[in-house]
């Protein structure tokens, strides 16, 4: 059971596991404070810089609350998409690294408009996800 759920989640923890050794590995030259909310690209809000190594580990816990959710909701109402939750939960991993990043490189002087990113982000995800569920609506002749 255990072997099957690790398996099923090696990408949305894979991709976790990168965003924790990348945040090990520049969280010595980070500044002791780090921006976590942004106006326009100005800094409104700034936390400690554990806060970059928290993400990846805030990422894992969310997705290991949100994973059974989502395969609730997959067994009452899509019951032949089983690999959806596990897209879902790559989006979160996805996103969450992307927060990361963001912060990581805004202390090294790169200003990105994040707003962008994340919608290319969402847009990604949205249309994986229409082309799972439009797959296997085309293999079952519905979903």
């Amino acid at each position: 059971m255990l072997i099957e759920y690790l398996r099923k989640m090696a990408i949305p923890y894979s991709i976790t596991l990168i965003g924790l050794l990348i945040a090990i590995c520049i969280y010595p030259s980070l500044p002791t404070h780090v921006p976590i909310q942004w106006n326009r690209m100005i800094v409104e809000e700034i936390a400690t810089k554990f806060s970059i190594v928290g993400s990846p580990l805030l990422s894992m816990l969310l997705i290991a609350l949100a994973h059974p959710v989502f395969e609730l909701f997959t067994d009452r109402f899509l019951s032949t998409c089983m690999a959806l939750p596990t897209i879902l939960s790559t989006g979160i991993a996805g996103f969450m690294l992307t927060f990361e990043l963001y912060s990581a490189a805004f202390c090294f002087g790169l200003f990105i408009p994040i707003f962008y990113i994340f919608v290319a982000e969402f847009l990604i995800l949205l249309a994986v996800c229409i082309a799972y569920i439009a797959t296997i609506v085309h293999r079952f002749g519905r979903y």
